[in-house]
């Protein structure tokens, strides 16, 4: 009987062992998250929405709820900072946040302030109207929807010459213009489905690749404008074809280019200068830009 009176307390203490430890674990749960709840009570009304705040080192067993929550402060975050921007800037906000992941560490003075517009053509006061006549009836030949951009630019071939063009791209063709034939098209219209990638210097410089497949490359540079263009062209691509195509574009941003011009791959170097854009001939696989830095 002794020793079934000695188990059966032993029985007693590792339950009350059990039950204490439990309720420890419970405690410092609930000690935990009301800690977290003063430290982010009133949080819509501090100007960073709790960024800032420093959350402290959670239990084990809540270590995975933890992870979960500061995803939805994040995301709580994100949503009450965009439903404080005008419904009409969601637009180009989606665009800057493409840009940010496709430039961000990768290119100088990226980040800018100027205001992104895409048709820039149809802005020119001179011209302006030519190009929208010629706009009228390229839509009704090629049933596309919307302009993604468009705009001047200076424009190299596969026999190394320089021709001023302007360049429209759209849901889903490119075209080459001619701007001293009232904005002719020049050959045809170059499907988006073609485009498997873009490349972009990593300096202040107008220049970009369209890279397309089977065909010689586009290698252009924005010209008339006087803020940086590059990004905000890499950026709509990217998201049209992601819209309508349901595919990634692979974007290379660096200080040595390659490109393919009448079947052979070129290199491409940047040369700083105060005229105008002009390509020049490096050597038998080289080409130089000579541009001035935005």
């Amino acid at each position: 009987m002794w020793r079934g009176a000695l188990e059966r307390r032993r029985y007693k203490r590792r339950l009350a062992i059990v039950k204490i430890m439990r309720q420890y674990r419970v405690y410092k749960m609930r000690s935990y998250l009301v800690d977290m709840s003063r430290l982010f009570h009133d949080v819509r009304r501090r100007h960073d929405l709790g960024k800032s705040i420093t959350w402290k080192t959670p239990p084990k067993v809540l270590n995975d709820m933890v992870q979960q929550m500061k995803v939805l402060h994040a995301r709580w975050r994100a949503g009450y900072m965009i439903s404080l921007i005008p419904r009409e800037q969601h637009d180009d906000i989606r665009l800057r946040c493409i840009a940010y992941d496709l430039f961000h560490g990768k290119r100088k003075n990226w980040l800018r302030q100027d205001s992104w517009s895409g048709d820039y053509l149809s802005q020119e006061p001179e011209s302006g109207a030519v190009y929208r006549s010629t706009l009228s009836s390229l839509k009704q030949k090629h049933h596309f929807s919307r302009v993604i951009f468009s705009a001047h630019v200076r424009k190299i071939n596969k026999f190394n010459k320089n021709a001023d063009r302007a360049l429209l791209i759209t849901d889903r063709s490119i075209f080459k213009l001619n701007p001293a034939k009232s904005y002719k098209p020049m050959k045809g219209a170059i499907p988006l489905t073609k485009v498997r990638a873009v490349s972009a210097s990593a300096g202040n410089d107008q220049l970009f690749i369209i890279h397309l497949e089977g065909a010689d490359d586009i290698v252009v540079c924005v010209d008339r404008i006087q803020n940086d263009r590059v990004v905000e062209v890499v950026a709509r691509i990217a998201r049209t074809l992601k819209i309508e195509l349901q595919r990634e574009l692979r974007v290379t941003i660096s200080s040595q280019l390659q490109c393919t011009l009448g079947g052979k791959q070129k290199s491409l170097s940047i040369e700083e200068s105060r005229s105008s854009p002009n390509f020049q001939k490096s050597s038998a696989n080289g080409i130089r830009l000579v541009t001035v830095s935005v």
